[in-house]
């Protein structure tokens, strides 16, 4: 179905052009770019988790932690986005390189 409708091909396409706009921006705005939506995305699954699981808000887990932890957790999450900025930057890259190079194939 997916091949009948093409689909792979059409974000594939929109893909290539907004990483073509986004590479434009550098590395560093990109790592940033992905540091925020991944520590957003983390502190969000975990406060979803603990609400569901644990039945503790937000505030309940800011109150019941030290500051120390704080710092900790803060830390690690930062680390841990950091990482994870760095990946989404080359898998983007290695998807737009492979995607150019179809181009230029089909071109020839």
């Amino acid at each position: 179905i997916r091949e009948f409708l093409n689909i792979d091909n059409k974000l594939d396409e929109r893909f290539f052009v907004k990483w073509s706009k986004s590479r434009e921006r550098g590395f560093g705005v990109n790592l940033i770019v992905g540091v925020v939506i991944s520590f957003i995305l983390m502190v969000v699954f975990v406060s979803l988790g603990q609400l569901f699981a644990n039945g503790r808000t937000p505030t309940d887990i800011l109150i019941a932690l030290s500051g120390s932890h704080l710092i900790f957790i803060l830390v690690l999450l930062i680390i841990f986005s950091i990482i994870i900025g760095i990946i989404r930057w080359h898998e983007n890259e290695n998807r737009y390189a492979r995607l150019h190079m179809n181009k230029a194939k089909m071109r020839n």
